[in-house]
């Protein structure tokens, strides 16, 4: 299940758990695939796992610049695949500023982090 919320043009992308058979088929539609590019904002699908953010999609979807959020939090049985290495070294490589529930602190500038670390908020001219 994917949600795009359009609010005066900026574009807010949240995909809940959706996999890889979900991506193949948004991506693979024109329509759908219009629908989830160059997104202002990005919540990172199943906590960053391997099936969960194709990496077409942010190579050549996403877009430069965009926001996403990271829901995540250490799980000692994954915590050598989740998050995959790779989807935040692609998201790096097109300076997607990476909002981590597990790292408020390290937040990329225009976010505000609650000081008590309860939320994290981005901030989007309309």
């Amino acid at each position: 299940m994917y949600f795009v919320l359009d609010v005066s043009g900026t574009r807010l992308l949240f995909v809940g758990d959706s996999q890889e058979g979900a991506w193949e088929h948004v991506l693979d539609d024109p329509v759908s695939k219009a629908l989830v590019s160059s997104v202002a904002f990005y919540k990172i699908g199943h906590h960053g796992s391997h099936n969960a953010t194709p990496k077409p999609f942010v190579e050549s979807v996403l877009g430069h610049g965009a926001y996403a959020m990271l829901p995540w939090g250490l799980v000692k049985q994954w915590e050598n695949t989740i998050p995959k290495a790779e989807l935040l070294t692609a998201l790096a490589q097109l300076n997607t500023h990476v909002v981590r529930a597990d790292a408020p602190v390290a937040a990329p500038p225009a976010v505000e982090v609650d000081p008590g670390l309860l939320w994290s908020q981005v901030t989007f001219t309309v």
